[in-house]
């Protein structure tokens, strides 16, 4: 119990400094991920696929959740960077899809911010598809206004709904951080350590 919350402290320690980042090689200290997303060298991927068979309709959707960060003193605007890249596809038979990407932050579990979403569809009138190449990196962001003591905690969704048809989404995140941006350039100290408890 005691390593816990060591490790507890030396983390709430790096993010009291400013900033902390992910670069998603494994799944992060207090993640939570749902199959299949998986995480490697190459960062954190979902790829899932949809089938509806005519007159079927069938939805999956895989969510990855972070643990959450506090807020600290003087802390009043927390800035989002996400590099990922995606590949929404789909094909019908008699119906439609949809493929939908979402990234989001949470502040104290209830406003939510939206870091990066897409979304393709199509049906009835023939196949679509919308692809970022895998040599490219698509950069998102968002300043989010907080307060000190907020929790603010992260979520990650692959969506594909099919009815009639085949949905399919492929996405790839390779690095997240999130900075702290403050009023002051006060030093830190022990008490603002203690106060991320």
């Amino acid at each position: 119990m005691k390593l816990y919350y060591l490790f507890f402290l030396v983390f709430l320690v790096t993010v009291c400094m400013g900033s902390v980042s992910y670069d998603f090689t494994e799944l992060p200290e207090g993640w939570t991920a749902e199959y299949p997303w998986y995480f490697s060298s190459a960062g954190a991927n979902i790829h899932i696929v949809a089938y509806g068979k005519p007159e079927q309709s069938v939805t999956r959707r895989i969510e990855s959740d972070s643990a959450p960060l506090i807020v600290t003193q003087g802390t009043t605007t927390v800035h989002v960077v996400l590099e990922s890249t995606w590949e929404l596809y789909g094909q019908y038979w008699t119906g439609e899809w949809y493929s939908r990407i979402w990234g989001r932050a949470f502040v104290n579990g209830e406003d939510n911010y939206t870091i990066v979403y897409e979304c393709e569809s199509g049906g009835f009138e023939g196949d679509f598809r919308s692809a970022k190449m895998d040599e490219e990196k698509e950069t998102s962001e968002v300043f989010i206004p907080v307060s000190e003591g907020d929790l603010v905690t992260f979520c990650f969704e692959a969506r594909a709904d099919a009815f009639g048809a085949k949905a399919e989404v492929e996405w790839n995140i390779t690095h997240l951080s999130v900075s702290g941006v403050t009023t002051s350039l006060d030093r830190s100290t022990w008490a603002d350590i203690k106060a991320c408890f």
